[in-house]
């Protein structure tokens, strides 16, 4: 992965859990009784938050994909453990991991978020559990995340250990 690769991973991961969210509604548990459901979401593209206040409050649901296609090309996907909206604004979201692909399908990078808060009205992410970024030739983690929407920019909070070699493995594959 070249300087301009690694530059351009952190806007993008931001950018993928909006309109990600707006595919809660339509998401699939992970299970392989619901691959027709995953069918019918291809070729879907995400258009905002209009469906996160679909999700009923204090319900957790388990185990949720949510695919992001662009012309029917597959580019991300964001796996839930555990989801919870809370209230009228905020989603809780334990084990996040989020892959974004190359537009020849295969793994770019992956985000890992223990448990994030997210505020469907702002746009805000917070973590304050493990944040963790893999990609090919570089990882890092820090202590939590904190996203603005109207920054380009992820922040990961405390301390921050990074590794980046053109050596190092491709990202994770599904754990």
């Amino acid at each position: 992965m070249d300087n301009e690769s690694r530059m351009r991973f952190a806007p993008h991961i931001a950018a993928l859990i909006l309109p990600m969210l707006s595919l809660a509604g339509t998401a699939a548990a992970d299970d392989p009784a619901d691959e027709d459901a995953m069918e019918n979401l291809e070729g879907r593209t995400a258009a905002g938050l209009n469906a996160a206040h679909l999700l009923p409050i204090g319900v957790p649901s388990t185990n949720v994909r949510m695919p992001d296609f662009e012309e029917d090309i597959l580019v991300s996907w964001m796996r839930v453990g555990t989801l919870t909206r809370i209230d009228h604004d905020e989603l809780d979201m334990i084990d996040l991991r989020l892959e974004s692909y190359l537009p020849d399908g295969t793994l770019d990078y992956v985000v890992i978020i223990n448990r994030g808060f997210y505020q469907i009205a702002s746009g805000q992410l917070v973590s304050r559990t493990p944040t963790r970024i893999e990609g090919r030739g570089f990882f890092l983690e820090g202590e939590g995340c904190d996203y603005q929407p109207d920054s380009p920019i992820i922040k990961i909070l405390g301390n921050i250990h990074s590794e980046f070699s053109v050596q190092r493995e491709d990202p994770p594959q599904d754990r």
